[in-house]
């Protein structure tokens, strides 16, 4: 009988070695990113800037991100990521009131590694705009409520666009945007319970203007993937409830390609290949996510998105 408690008393001995080993393995797979976010022409450093950490997905000029963790700075202006994977193409985004957003991209995050990623927001160049306008039904019945999201070229970030901020609009369905910087280039992304997104980037900032931007909402969750997209892919996404799932069909897609499915604050729900042009992507309803965005990454490196908002389907 005590040979038999020794043995055991050993066996999880080692059991509990060999359990911390892997903790420890596991732990130093990990890095943190930190930095600190100065702006202005002085170099001070910026509290409240809005940071985020993104992943790079795709490769060569084709690529998306997926949002990792978001954060926002302090007093001193200083920001930190902890427990990051080990993995190389990291992008962090900083945004202030008043400042230029900027990237800092490519970060490559070693096992127990601590990267530096300072970045500084200049003064705007070209000065400041004004954006405003109203959400409506096809009624032109005011949308209380509705999310309309300005996203924007970042210096440094390359041809992708970030998200600069949000409003919600108002009992008469409508939003401002006061003290933007003149980005490059900027869309407007407008959603609400029960309607279908829409998008526009057909206007131009300039300095000391006001640019009115409105939207007319329609019902339903079914859309070309063109329709919100610079490019010009074809194809076409529906979404169909299926007992407690939600098949999201993509039909006439080009084929090589990767299609990824993303909640609304960037984390990626599914990803997959493309086959004969066809993929259905079942996702189950009690995910908690009330919106969905498509991206579709070819071949040849373009990107097609589509964002869906099937709410009457997770109720």
């Amino acid at each position: 009988m005590g040979n038999f408690l020794n043995i055991r008393f050993r066996l999880v001995t080692l059991s509990l070695v060999f359990l911390s080993i892997m903790g420890a393995n596991l732990l130093f797979a990990q890095g943190t990113i930190r930095g600190t976010i100065s702006g202005g022409d002085d170099s001070i450093a910026v509290s409240s800037a809005t940071v985020v950490l993104y992943k790079k997905l795709g490769s060569g000029s084709g690529w998306d991100k997926e949002k990792i963790a978001g954060t926002t700075t302090g007093s001193d202006g200083a920001y930190e990521f902890t427990n990051v994977d080990t993995a190389e193409n990291y992008i962090v985004f900083a945004v202030a009131d008043g400042l230029t957003p900027v990237v800092n991209k490519w970060i490559e995050v070693s096992s127990g590694g601590v990267v530096t990623a300072d970045i500084h927001l200049p003064v705007p160049e070209h000065g400041f705009a004004t954006i405003n306008g109203k959400v409506t039904d096809q009624s032109s019945g005011a949308i209380e409520n509705a999310a309309v999201v300005l996203m924007g070229k970042a210096e440094l970030g390359g041809t992708t666009l970030y998200e600069i901020t949000r409003a919600s609009t108002n009992s008469s369905g409508e939003y401002l945007f006061s003290t933007i910087p003149v980005l490059e280039e900027a869309e407007l992304i407008a959603s609400a319970n029960g309607y279908e997104t829409d998008s526009s980037s057909d206007f131009t900032l300039s300095a000391d203007t006001t640019v009115t931007v409105n939207f007319i909402l329609t019902e339903g969750v079914t859309g070309a993937l063109t329709k919100n997209e610079k490019h010009n892919v074809p194809g076409t996404i529906t979404c169909t409830k299926a007992g407690k799932n939600l098949i999201i069909h993509f039909e006439g897609i080009s084929s090589p390609a990767k299609v990824f499915l993303f909640s609304v604050d960037g984390r990626v729900l599914m990803q997959a290949s493309v086959v004969n042009g066809k993929r259905d992507m079942i996702l189950p309803l009690g995910n908690g996510c009330k919106v969905l965005i498509a991206s579709i990454i070819s071949e040849d490196g373009i990107i097609a998105r589509k964002v869906l908002i099937p709410f009457d389907f997770f109720k």
